[in-house]
């Protein structure tokens, strides 16, 4: 799960399986979600979930299992930075607006 006080967040997180089928004994992902507990894969399998969901990579037991991880994100400063000029922008289109 992603957590900390940092300024950058990740908001999504990805997985794609790149070990051939019986190159490896055990792994997989571990979601924490109601209807997905544990997801086994194939090779060119892409899983896609909230990065605030709580998940991990299961022990691989015997052989080598390969994957790319990738996450989006997000930062506070130039989230906020966007809605200030948003801001503006429309005050200054409109500078009397009624209520």
């Amino acid at each position: 799960m992603d957590v900390g006080l940092s300024k950058h967040h990740r908001v999504i997180s990805a997985t794609i399986e790149l070990s051939p089928k019986g190159s490896y004994m055990g792994g997989g992902l571990w979601l924490d979600a109601s209807n997905v507990k544990n997801v086994k894969t194939e090779r060119g399998t892409v899983v896609v979930f909230p990065s605030i969901m709580r998940h991990k990579a299961k022990t691989v037991w015997w052989g080598k299992r390969n994957s790319l991880v990738f996450w989006g994100q997000f930062r506070d400063d130039i989230a906020k930075k966007q809605i200030d000029n948003a801001n503006r922008k429309a005050k200054d289109q409109n500078p009397n607006p009624t209520v």
